[in-house]
């Protein structure tokens, strides 16, 4: 077993670190599934603009469809309906690019938090384990400090 100590309590303290690395990676995993999960949550906002804009905007062009039917003023009727309804297509873009940051803002707050907190468990936890095995192998004094 070149990777633990071959005297019990430190072997012991070494197979415990271990266990508790592989936790915290775990925990890593769900903590980053978490932030991007919460960061997400907000693109709801987006998803009701963009419904709410499509509504309006179908709502309308048939209204405006619907009078542009009348004889004589029909044209003139719909105009204003066309016009609004082309607003509510600028509530659904704007609920659709809300989405689109969102979900950039997640994919990269969960990039740094998953990064960040990796590096911390391989500064804390992987580092020690691979100068150990090194210095086990006795390639130690070429490499380590």
């Amino acid at each position: 077993m070149l990777p633990y100590s071959p005297y019990p309590a430190q072997r012991a303290r070494q197979i415990a670190a271990d266990a508790a690395g592989i936790l915290a990676v775990v925990a890593v995993v769900i903590v980053t599934s978490a932030v991007v999960a919460a960061i997400r949550a907000v693109a709801e906002l987006g998803r009701q603009l963009e419904a709410a804009g499509g509504s309006i905007s179908e709502g309308l062009s048939a209204a405006g469809e619907r009078l542009g039917g009348i004889p004589l003023i029909g044209d003139a009727v719909s105009r204003p309906f066309d016009a609004a309804a082309g607003a509510g297509d600028s509530v659904s873009d704007a609920g659709a690019a809300v989405i689109d940051v969102v979900e950039t803002a997640a994919v990269i707050a969960g990039w740094v938090v998953a990064l960040s907190l990796l590096t911390l468990i391989a500064l804390v936890w992987v580092w020690p384990r691979v100068r150990f095995v090194l210095r086990r192998l006795g390639v130690a004094s070429d490499l380590l400090p």
